[in-house]
This record gives C-alpha cells, sequence and structure tokens, in this order.
C-alpha cells in the first residue's frame, strides 16, 4: 500500500511539475508527511512490541525506535503547522492555494505559445521568435511592446503588424493599421489562430 502510494505521489508530482511548478512542492510535501506517518505508525507497532529483559540488544533497538518515532513526530506537527502559517498567515514562506496569475513571476515563466502549424517562443532581451513547428525554422521574429496579465503584445518591424496574444491562451490577433495600434476595440484586430501557453 506504502509503496503504491508513493508511486501515485511521484506521478502527481511529474505532472505537476510539466503544467504548473508551484504544485510540484505541494506534492513532495504531501509524499513526505505521508511517509512520516507510516514511519511513525511501524515504530509505534515495534516500539511497543514485548522484548526480553535479557536481551540488551532489542531493548537498545526498541530505544532507538522509540527516538526515532518521536522525531518524526515533531517533524510532521511542525511540519504540517509550517504550511498551514504559511498558507493563512504567508509566514514563514508566502504559499497560496490559487495562483496568481498577475504577477511578474507568472509572466516571466511563460516560455512560448503554440498554434496549429508554429510556435511563437520567447528568446533574450524582449524578443520573441515565430517558429515552424515542422522544422524549427523561424519564420518571424518580434520586440515585444507590453505584457500585461491580460495580453502579450509583440510587434513585427518587418511587415509593419502589431500581433497580441492572451496571456493565459486564447485567440492570436492581430493589426496592420497603425491607427489602431493602441486600440482595444473588436473592430481593430483580426483573428489568427488559438494559441496555447506554456510555461
Amino acid at each position: 500500500m506504502a509503496l503504491g502510494a508513493s508511486g501515485v505521489v511521484a506521478v502527481a508530482t511529474t505532472a505537476a511539475l510539466s503544467v504548473v511548478p508551484e504544485v510540484a512542492g505541494y506534492a513532495l510535501a504531501s509524499l513526505m508527511f505521508f511517509i512520516l506517518l507510516m514511519f511513525i505508525v511501524v515504530n509505534l507497532e515495534i516500539g511497543t512490541a514485548a522484548v526480553a529483559e535479557t536481551n540488551p540488544l532489542a531493548r537498545n533497538a526498541q530505544l532507538q525506535v522509540k527516538v526515532l518515532s518521536w522525531f518524526a513526530t515533531i517533524a510532521l506537527i511542525l511540519g504540517a503547522t509550517s504550511i498551514m502559517s504559511s498558507i493563512l498567515l504567508g509566514w514563514p514562506l508566502a504559499i497560496s492555494i490559487s495562483q496568481d496569475t498577475t504577477s511578474k513571476k507568472f509572466l516571466d515563466s511563460i516560455k512560448r505559445y503554440d498554434l496549429p502549424k508554429s510556435s511563437i517562443e520567447r528568446m533574450a532581451g524582449g524578443i520573441w521568435q515565430e517558429k515552424l513547428l515542422r522544422d524549427n525554422s523561424i519564420l518571424y521574429t518580434y520586440t515585444e511592446t507590453s505584457f500585461t496579465p491580460q495580453f502579450l503584445t509583440l510587434w513585427d518591424d518587418k511587415r509593419n503588424v502589431t500581433v497580441r496574444v492572451p496571456t493565459r491562451g486564447g485567440m492570436l490577433e492581430w493589426s496592420i493599421n497603425e491607427k489602431f495600434k493602441d486600440c482595444d476595440g473588436q473592430y481593430c484586430w483580426g483573428d489568427v489562430n488559438q494559441a496555447t501557453m506554456f510555461r
């Protein structure tokens, strides 16, 4: 049972890490607590078992088991208290159950947006490149003009095109009219393709 549960937590951790890295920490903490609980249960069973009074080795082993049981119990209590206080009070670490998608940390973690036949990838220095999926060749190069919790806005100087993508994924839009450069109305933009965000 313990091995099966550990395997499930390990798979969940791997899956979470590929989608939302913060969730992996919660999964690992759960695995640690599960191991501590199993350790306490097993040690209590061993520590309370009757031992021969004439066997000093058995008495010594039982003493070690009791010490380790107390250590695991205290570690479990402190760990659970720290996690609860971090969630409720933000101490010793600021932990949130729901992910803050408006923070700069979240925006910086976004690596690319996948389109049906290409992907727009973040490069260094505010540069983004659109590459074909079939051979990874570069189609267009964009300069990042703004990156808000709502939209990533890119500028292609060669084609005189503004492209914007919903930050968390959605319909990629473009505009070639200079008058619409700072426009947010429905007539300013033309739909292109569905974009999927990856971190």
